[in-house]
């Protein structure tokens, strides 16, 4: 083989991504399929070149008649790779030396050079002699045993041997060990646990307001919703702050609840309610305390939930987010027990269990997601994994913190799909879901997203992005399920300056969004305003402080968002007749 045919099978073998070393004994293919020794090609090689492996055997090849002033080169060590030998009469005098820096910068700009069709350039590897990679170098990563760095389409990580990521980068966010850094369509800056729930606000709050000191306690769209769900077990009551698009104006609005015949009444922020009382009719009404002249009225439609003997059986399938999450299935499943009801509840991932972290599964099956907002479920955001056809069965292996990140909702579009229900590829087919996963078709499904829509969607799209999602999300639960009833509200949120100006800029564009769905839907699905309809001035997180010399701790909320005392167990209580009822269709 001449030098020429030497060095292009040499390159040949480079180019095609096989791993080289240089031992003492040999030069060796390790990731070949051969695996054939090289040291013929390569001593053929170096010959062609004028390369000898000893200064001897340079003489002795470049002696001879007329050979004089021929010159050589032997290999060098070290810092040296080769020497340059001119043969003086029989004499080797040298004449100049290649560092071995020289080589490697030029092996380095070759090997670059190369046309890798795999769209990876490998450029270096460090091999032993049993063929373990100590390091690999291509022009999109560096990987050794304990690391890897690289720069993948649209990001950067760097990961551990496990598989953990402890920096990661794209143009959503940011992860640096347990800290995440994302940007929102919301104004301001702001530190939040993982399901959003702000720990410190780093910005003045946006308000979405006019910035008019003298707007009125009653101005703009008020939040409720005239069908009310009573029964002999609950204590209903409406909570005037949450009716308000302002709620800290509370203060400068009288409230009062009449019946329209009885002679029930009430009078104040908080009004009872119940039909034991009032009847089938009552008369809410608002007024700015400062002028007795105008005012804003409701008629309130009061449906009572008798409680049923034999204890039926009602099934429901909960959708919601880490609110749902944390024991909502497991609380609503005692309210709607206490109404003679015998629960199941249908899902593919079970929920909390009370004073549970939210990967707990102490609770009871639903599809409650932290972190989730409608649009994940729709996949108008397509940030969440797929459960593809044929994974049914490693998705519900799955643990918790890992399930939770998959949609079990969605099919892949076909050209049948109306492009109304199709979002980034996929479709929400709530007839899938339940085939593929062998679940009972539910009574009741009870749709409880918008949090985190609230925290994440401009104020002036929520509305819009709202209706979408829901339309989509139960024209889709109707057409799967005609017999079954939707059931939709949204949490409310605890009282501050924080989650005021939210309530104030976005709250109140996003449950006329889904007011304005369920009017466009019409049956099967009704509103039940639960937002106004627990306390929430309390039941939230304490600050993590201890208390002063008077016993009193002093601070914020820890968590505005998660109700996790009285107000969350208000909120299923209220929504239990309402669940209740639509099941014997009385709502």
């Amino acid at each position: 083989m001449t030098g020429a045919e030497s060095l292009q099978l040499f390159m040949e073998l480079v180019a095609n991504g096989n791993e080289l070393f240089l031992s003492d004994e040999d030069f060796v293919v390790i990731n070949g399929v051969t695996k054939p020794t090289l040291k013929k090609i390569y001593a053929d090689f170096l010959a062609s070149t004028g390369t000898f492996p000893t200064v001897a055997e340079g003489l002795a090849e470049t002696n001879g008649s007329g050979t004089n002033n021929r010159f050589f080169t032997v290999p060098g060590n070290g810092d040296t790779f080769e020497i340059r030998y001119r043969n003086d009469a029989g004499v080797a005098v040298q004449v100049g030396r290649v560092s071995s820096a020289d080589l490697v910068d030029s092996l380095a700009e070759l090997v670059k050079n190369f046309d890798v069709s795999s769209g990876e350039v490998e450029i270096a590897v460090i091999s032993d002699q049993e063929g373990g990679v100590h390091m690999r170098l291509t022009d999109k990563r560096l990987t050794a045993p304990s690391f890897e760095v690289s720069s993948i389409p649209g990001a950067v990580a760097i990961s551990d041997a496990e598989g953990g990521t402890p920096f990661y980068s794209d143009e959503n966010m940011t992860l640096l060990g347990p800290l995440e850094m994302r940007s929102t369509d919301w104004a301001g800056i702001c530190v939040t646990d993982l399901d959003g729930a702000i720990l410190n606000d780093l910005s003045t709050p946006f308000t979405g307001l006019s910035g008019d000191d003298d707007v009125g306690p009653l101005e703009g769209s008020l939040l409720f919703s005239p069908i009310i769900a009573t029964s002999p077990v609950s204590d209903t009551k409406i909570h005037v702050a949450s009716i308000l698009p302002r709620r800290e104006q509370v203060g400068e609005v009288t409230a009062s609840l009449g019946s329209t015949t009885t002679s029930a009444s009430d009078l104040g922020q908080i009004l009872p309610i119940s039909h034991a009382e009032y009847g089938d009719q009552a008369v809410l009404s608002l007024r700015a305390s400062a002028n007795e002249s105008v005012r804003r009225f409701m008629q309130l439609t009061l449906k009572n939930v008798p409680v049923q003997t034999g204890s039926p059986v009602i099934k429901v399938l909960m959708i919601g987010d880490s609110i749902t999450n944390y024991a909502g299935a497991y609380i609503l499943d005692q309210y709607l027990r206490d109404l003679g009801f015998t629960p199941v509840f249908i899902g593919t991932l079970l929920g909390a269990g009370p004073g549970e972290s939210a990967n707990g599964t102490g609770g009871f099956l639903g599809e409650g997601r932290h972190g989730w907002q409608a649009r994940d479920y729709t996949y108008a955001i397509s940030r969440k994994q797929i459960v593809e056809v044929g994974q049914e069965a490693a998705y519900q292996a799955m643990g918790k913190a890992t399930k939770v990140g998959y949609n079990p909702f969605l099919r892949a579009a076909t050209l049948e799909d109306s492009p109304e229900l199709v979002r980034n590829g996929y479709v929400f087919d709530a007839a899938f879901y339940q085939s593929r996963f062998g679940l009972d078709t539910p009574d009741v499904v009870v749709s409880l997203l918008g949090t985190n829509d609230a925290l994440n969607i401009d104020p002036g799209s929520i509305s819009s992005e709202i209706q979408d999602a829901d339309r989509i999300m139960h024209t889709q639960i109707k057409a799967a399920w005609p017999s079954a009833k939707i059931l939709r509200s949204v949490p409310g949120t605890a009282i501050d300056d924080t989650r005021n100006a939210l309530w104030s800029s976005t709250y109140t564009r996003m449950i006329a969004g889904i007011q304005q769905s369920a009017k466009d839907i019409g049956s099967p699905v009704s509103i039940a305003p639960l937002w106004a309809m627990a306390n929430h001035e309390s039941g939230y997180a304490l600050p993590a402080s201890s208390p002063g010399d008077d016993g009193f701790i002093s601070g914020n909320w820890s968590d505005d968002i998660h109700p996790i005392g009285s107000a969350r167990y208000a909120y299923y209580r209220a929504m239990a007749p309402y669940v209740a009822g639509l099941k014997l269709n009385i709502i």
